[in-house]
């Protein structure tokens, strides 16, 4: 009889617990996440990139807080041998788990669209919905990109919403110390000798 009402409260912990956590939602996979941000690209390609110490230390000082890793992967769309836009995959902490969300960069440094790829926290999902997302659009690395600032915050959602902001900041700085910057094509260290070519976006 113990064991059993102690197995039940168990149960019932681990369903509080999951409920308070969140359950993870798919929203987009990678391919329609590159579909979106690289849409009517002849080609698309996949670029390793690892980041010099230099450039770290100008990232980290620009976005005021460490990057994690120094190792990308690099979204490009490229027509008639010109670039479309770029695309940077990623993950920054809300309340409690990691939100994953594409960022895509224009050649001119502004922000083309943001698309959340997976949430996995219990509330504050508001940060999904287009009307929020909308407001990085034509955002570059010059705009402040702070909550309240720029970015008006969404009520229940403020975690996500300073994660979702941070990760843009972030993608900007590391597309424009990458490719937009003058002489950057020559600083950066792809990890592979050739990139990867993905299939064209279908028109």
């Amino acid at each position: 009889m113990v064991a059993r009402f102690i197995a039940l409260l168990l149960l019932a912990a681990n369903c509080l617990y999951a409920d308070w956590i969140g359950e993870t939602q798919v929203y987009l996979t990678k391919d329609q996440a590159i579909e979106i941000i690289l849409k009517g690209s002849e080609k698309v390609s996949e670029l390793p990139v690892q980041l010099t110490t230099d450039q770290v230390e100008r990232i980290e000082k620009r976005l005021g807080k460490p990057i994690g890793s120094r190792t990308f992967s690099i979204l490009r769309g490229e027509t008639g041998g010109q670039v479309d836009a770029y695309g940077l995959i990623v993950e920054e902490v809300g309340k409690f788990r990691p939100i994953t969300f594409v960022v895509g960069v224009s050649p001119q440094g502004e922000v083309t669209r943001v698309a959340i790829m997976v949430y996995r926290e219990c509330r504050g999902g508001e940060v999904r919905h287009p009307r929020f997302l909308k407001q990085f659009h034509g955002k570059t690395g010059k705009n402040p990109l702070r909550i309240n600032k720029d970015i008006l915050n969404v009520t229940g959602a403020t975690l996500s919403v300073i994660g979702v902001t941070s990760g843009v900041r972030k993608a900007l700085a590391i597309v424009e110390e990458v490719y937009l910057k003058t002489g950057s094509l020559t600083s950066a260290v792809t990890t592979s000798a050739a990139s990867a070519a993905l299939p064209s976006s279908p028109q």
